[in-house]
């Protein structure tokens, strides 16, 4: 694995803005990146990119990655007389780190710059200091004096917003920061993991599937999954890597200890969510012992991914995480460590290579 090139895809992928919904901008990168070494390129009507590499063995299983595409953001909802944009959000996110934030606003004109502004300590009274300011309270100021100098600078209601946040090394190289690492580390992972395999003969068909609007409850993933009908799906996504605000009461996931692979997971609200068969963690916990990659178990609440709307598709398909640990989830300044990323690779890598009906059977068998 060239260790170089899997960060100069990272940033490529990064430097690209794609918030849920508007998966456009991103979608010719993933195609022309997966087509090297896919034998079959497919974008289904939802926008969801599908590379597909045909298995040696015609009983053997189909396998879908998934990776989401899209980015969490923001959404041009009115203009006011002044100039002045309310917006929408695109996905989760907590409103404290929206104040003073530089966005850009992606027009029909190009993308244009603005911030999201932020009333002065000077003049707030003593209610306000005590409470937090929902995003409804919020405005970006793209420095227009009124709502027709924005129109004309190309603003329209409808109108994608992004963070500011370009990938950096922090400190040691193997650490990165920046915006949209949720998923553009699992954008990478698939990515490599088709160049890894792209000259081997394994049983397994992958269906490396790049999706839209997981941000928003998985949508994507599960039209795809009910058009592949795969044997059984990973979703290649990221998870909470402890820090002093994610305690070990929500999650034991320590950057750079390995991938995180993810059992349960549910998300209250919504009640999304999947929960692994049996067999199918005893597979890939012995395949990663096997090939001694490093590993941690993730069981999270209040959260999903793309297999939570996948293995509902079709008759049911069984499905698992394998989630490359980040902190401060859905800000500009994720922080995530280059190892994990390696290591998601080889152990997505390793279990396509264990993937034959006789291991399948095998394991199946240990969990009836």
């Amino acid at each position: 694995m060239n260790e170089t090139d899997t960060l100069e895809i990272l940033k490529k992928l990064v430097d690209v803005h794609a918030p849920s919904g508007f998966e456009d901008s991103i979608r010719p990168l993933m195609i022309s990146e997966l087509e090297k070494y896919a034998d079959e390129i497919k974008v289904d009507p939802l926008g969801n990119v599908i590379g597909i590499k045909w298995g040696s063995n015609l009983k053997g299983p189909k396998v879908m990655l998934s990776a989401h595409m899209d980015e969490v953001g923001l959404i041009v909802k009115h203009i006011t007389d002044d100039g002045f944009i309310y917006f929408e959000k695109l996905g989760m996110m907590d409103d404290r780190i929206l104040l003073a934030r530089k966005v850009r606003i992606h027009t029909k004109n190009g993308s244009i710059q603005g911030v999201i502004g932020v009333k002065p300590k000077h003049l707030l009274s003593p209610d306000e200091l005590a409470r937090s300011v929902s995003f409804r309270d919020m405005w970006i100021d793209i420095g227009a004096q009124n709502r027709r100098e924005a129109e004309e600078m190309g603003v329209l209601p409808g109108d994608p917003v992004t963070f500011e946040g370009e990938l950096q090394t922090l400190n040691r190289d193997n650490f990165v920061v920046g915006r949209a690492l949720d998923n553009r580390l699992g954008c990478t992972a698939l990515i490599q993991t088709m160049k890894e395999l792209s000259n081997e003969n394994n049983d397994a068909t992958m269906y490396a599937v790049a999706t839209v609007m997981e941000e928003v409850g998985g949508r994507g993933a599960k039209v795809a999954a009910s058009v592949i009908n795969p044997d059984l799906a990973v979703a290649l996504d990221v998870t909470h890597g402890i820090d002093p605000g994610v305690t070990a009461k929500w999650s034991a996931i320590q950057l750079g200890d390995g991938p995180g692979i993810r059992l349960m997971d549910i998300h209250e609200p919504t009640l999304l969510g999947c929960t692994t068969p049996v067999w199918l963690k005893n597979l890939i916990l012995s395949v990663a012992k096997e090939e001694d990659i490093p590993y941690q178990i993730d069981i999270l609440s209040g959260t999903f991914l793309d297999s939570s709307t996948i293995h509902l598709a079709g008759k049911g398909i069984p499905s698992i995480g394998i989630l490359i640990p980040r902190r401060n989830g859905h800000t500009p300044v994720e922080i995530a460590c280059l190892s994990d990323l390696r290591n998601s690779i080889r152990l997505i890598s390793a279990l396509i290579r264990n993937l034959t009906p006789n291991n399948i059977a095998k394991f199946r068998g240990r969990s009836n």
